[in-house]
């Protein structure tokens, strides 16, 4: 079956299992990276909330070997799930921006691959990178991370706010909203593959390890944490050591302390982090082919050449 007609027999099937309750839709999506998704939104009578639910992993799993009862099974479940959530209230975004800014939020994103989103919404480009803002919607459910609405150039004009002013009010918030973890990387593939059995070796190993991952307490869009106020400082003041950072993807950064006296091959490091991002990462998800060294010195970040 070509993807095509898998989207018309699960809209069908969709159709047919909600009856009235709710209409069935599909649209694209431009997403991180120049993906363009195909998304299918399910609107209930009395609610404007729905979640985002991309087809392409469910032609997957078809391919796989789910049917497509089951496929639409699945996608009525998700919607079960949040469509209580009724009619959920976005004047905020037409308020006046201090009843908004204290839940403001910033997302680390590819500046290159994004150059086609970015032409619209408010950023500060750092380093290869680009920061974009969110305003975070606690009331929102979603299936993973975080809901939140991406900040808009018309969204600025209407706040007549500037982008220092959504930095300032993004760089108290996400600490505060977002949160920040950082573990051990054995301990963290541990949790990863859910073996509870190896946590509490891989918790004494990581102490003589000295890699980290860094994200926030959701998983999600969790590299934005290298830029929370004196957290590199701080960790390369603990291991009195400079640091390398491997960017695994937008929502998690690898952090190595660069021990004095022993030589670490960036160009294999740099080889490693071009072969990840296109043999394991989903595309939307790559936050750089680059690797990052910070100074303990020059308290800076810098592309390793």
């Amino acid at each position: 079956m070509t993807y095509e007609q898998f989207k018309t027999d699960v809209v069908a099937k969709l159709e047919l299992r909600l009856g009235d309750s709710g209409q069935v839709y599909v649209d694209s999506a431009l997403r991180y990276n120049g993906v363009v998704s195909d998304r299918l939104t399910i609107k209930h009578k009395g609610s404007n909330v729905s979640p985002t639910i991309y087809l392409e992993p469910y032609f997957d799993a078809y391919n796989r070997g789910m049917n497509l009862d089951e496929v639409s099974e699945t996608i009525v479940s998700i919607y079960d799930k949040r469509k209580g959530q009724g009619f959920l209230d976005t004047s905020f975004l037409f308020n006046d921006y201090k009843s908004v800014s204290s839940q403001i939020i910033f997302k680390l994103i590819n500046k290159e691959m994004n150059m086609e989103l970015l032409k619209n919404t408010p950023h500060i480009e750092y380093l290869d990178l680009a920061i974009v803002f969110y305003y975070y919607m606690p009331d929102l459910s979603v299936a993973d991370g975080v809901g939140c609405i991406m900040i808009q150039n018309e969204h600025a004009k209407l706040w007549n706010v500037t982008v220092d002013d959504l930095m300032n009010d993004a760089m108290e918030n996400t600490p505060r909203i977002m949160g920040f973890k950082l573990q051990g990387i054995l301990s963290t593939i541990c949790e990863y593959i859910g073996d509870s059995n190896l946590m509490e070796m891989a918790e004494v190993e990581d102490r003589n390890t000295p890699i980290f991952v860094a994200t926030n307490e959701y998983k999600s869009n969790g590299a934005a944490v290298i830029l929370y106020k004196d957290t590199l400082r701080a960790l390369a003041a603990k291991l009195k050591s400079d640091l390398f950072l491997i960017p695994c993807s937008v929502n998690e950064v690898i952090i190595v302390e660069a021990i004095e006296g022993i030589c670490v091959d960036t160009t294999k490091l740099k080889e490693m982090i071009y072969q990840v991002n296109r043999e394991e990462i989903a595309k939307q998800e790559v936050l750089s082919d680059n690797l990052y060294f910070y100074s303990r010195v020059t308290g800076k970040l810098c592309i390793v050449d």
